[in-house]
């Protein structure tokens, strides 16, 4: 996603400038934390009789930066089977910092 993505031309219909277009711009994008665990390796990477659970937890927060500008963070959960047959977990914080412009509250 570029840095224009989201904003609009800041015109109006008629061609004159507007202020009041809102606009939506991604400053920054980043992994902010990653874990992976395969504590049953290689015993884990075997066949298995059964098909595993599977878990997936996505869960998203948002905190106010500077005037405009949000951090927002993706978390998303997993995990394979359960303990002590646990096949795999992982845990993924992705972030990003986002500008808003002229959006009510």
């Amino acid at each position: 996603m570029n840095a224009d993505e989201g904003q609009t031309s800041g015109k109006s219909p008629n061609g004159q400038a507007s202020q009041n277009n809102a606009s939506l711009q991604c400053l920054a994008q980043y992994t902010k934390d990653f874990s992976f665990e395969n504590p049953n390796a290689p015993r884990s990477l075997q066949p298995q009789q059964q098909p595993p659970n599977i878990s997936v937890q996505v869960n998203v927060n948002a905190k106010p930066l500077a005037q405009g500008d949000v951090e927002v963070e993706l978390l998303i959960e997993g995990k394979a089977g359960e303990a002590p047959n646990l096949l795999f977990a992982f845990e993924l914080v992705y972030g990003g910092v986002f500008r808003l412009s002229n959006i009510p509250e």
